[in-house]
């Protein structure tokens, strides 16, 4: 990180490190139990960081130890965010990413409000869609 030519380009390594730490600690479900340190990532350096990008070269070591089962996924959304997601090497057949096609690349994007409710229903309706509840909510005494 800290031979990186920019500040942006250190803020970069640096939250796409802390991606994988955080999706590999998701995929074992261990949460942050051990010591962070025995966690090594290899990424390829030639790899390009831009929008739109999808890598899968990054490696991880444990305890020195190489981790031949887990895949990370790694997205560009835009100069500022990247995402990761850590999976096993071996999916089950009736997965439907199985396969190693360009069809089952799934990147992250950024999406509206609208999108996010598209096709959502109301689970649990309020007596005139909740509007005396939100009154009552905004009469209440507020902090300061």
């Amino acid at each position: 990180m800290r031979c990186q030519p920019t500040e942006q380009m250190k803020m970069t390594i640096f939250y796409r490190y802390w991606c994988l730490k955080e999706a590999v600690l998701k995929a074992t479900g261990q949460g942050i139990v051990d010591d962070l340190s025995r966690y090594d990532f290899r990424i390829d350096t030639s790899d390009r960081y831009k929008q739109g990008n999808f890598l899968t070269s990054t490696t991880l070591l444990v305890d020195n130890e190489f981790q031949p089962k887990w895949v990370f996924e790694e997205s560009f959304v835009d100069a500022n965010h990247v995402a990761a997601t850590c999976r096993t090497k071996n999916l089950p057949k009736s997965c439907t990413l199985y396969g190693d096609s360009d069809a089952n690349k799934m990147f992250f994007s950024k999406v509206n409000f609208d999108f996010l409710l598209d096709g959502s229903c109301i689970l649990n309706p309020l007596p005139g869609n909740g509007l005396d509840a939100y009154n009552n909510f905004l009469q209440k005494p507020k902090k300061n």
